[in-house]
């Protein structure tokens, strides 16, 4: 059974009987029911013309409930006695609709304590650094859902789609002291030094454009690794041209220069 579908008869405590294979006399009495809906409302609108949807709906209604008080053939009684006769015994409905929600598996806690997802970041509880957790985006509301496999560790309001590198941090999931993360601003500043003014300015800069340190880290780190790959002074002059340009530079303005 596909996922979402079983979820739906959880979420309204019914349960999903799906059809056997190669078994159509399994599906006749649901597909004929819909088949005979369709046909009464449509045999009744057909000949009338609408302009608004409203008018529409109301009319799809009566002829819906006209359906439904239709006597049966066979037997005393219409769909309608028979909803009243089963009215006493069904369940109310759950107070909160059902979410569709798109998955994604197998995400990876990053060490500044955030997850990447569509092209933005949302923090995660420290403790879960280097863990995979996953993602669920609801098509009800517009919070981003995080767990570890059932437990729901962190929830944020999503980005619209236009907004890219944006974060979405809790201050309650980032540690309290830096033994918990691989590395924290003191040692990213270090290293800046160790290679120039220049590089050490970028990363300054990066830094004061955060709320919170761990939200500069993944982009401290990745101009400082292009030390490696170019050396300290290629980098340092990459810098140099960087700020002078752009008031916040990042890696690709320092690639680039580079």
């Amino acid at each position: 059974m596909q996922g979402d579908y079983e979820k739906l008869g959880e979420h309204y405590h019914t349960a999903i009987l799906p059809a056997r294979v190669k078994m159509p006399k399994d599906k006749a009495i649901a597909e004929g029911t819909v088949g005979a809906i369709t046909t009464a409302i449509t045999a009744a609108l057909r000949n009338k013309k609408y302009y608004t949807f409203t008018e529409l709906k109301n009319d799809v209604r009566v002829a819906l409930k006209n359906f439904n008080e239709r006597p049966f053939t066979k037997r005393d009684g219409s769909r309608y006695t028979e909803y009243l006769a089963e009215q006493p015994y069904l369940q109310p409905l759950p107070p909160m609709d059902f979410e569709i929600c798109e998955w994604k598996y197998h995400v990876k806690v990053q060490n500044n304590c955030h997850i990447s997802y569509k092209k933005n970041f949302y923090s995660c509880p420290f403790r879960l650094i280097g863990y995979e957790v996953s993602v669920c985006e609801s098509s009800n509301s517009n919070m981003l859902r995080i767990y570890v496999g059932d437990e729901l560790v962190a929830c944020h309001e999503k980005f619209p789609v236009w907004n890219t590198n944006k974060y979405r941090t809790r201050e309650e999931d980032l540690p309290k002291q830096t033994k918990y993360v691989e590395f924290n601003r003191e040692r990213i500043e270090n290293w800046s030094k160790k290679i120039g003014p220049k590089t050490q300015e970028v990363i300054n800069r990066i830094f004061k454009s955060c709320t919170f340190d761990e939200q500069g880290y993944n982009p401290c780190l990745a101009v400082l690794r292009l030390s490696s790959k170019y050396g300290g002074q290629m980098l340092e002059r990459a810098c140099d041209i960087a700020i002078s340009r752009i008031s916040t530079p990042r890696y690709k303005h320092t690639y680039l220069g580079s």
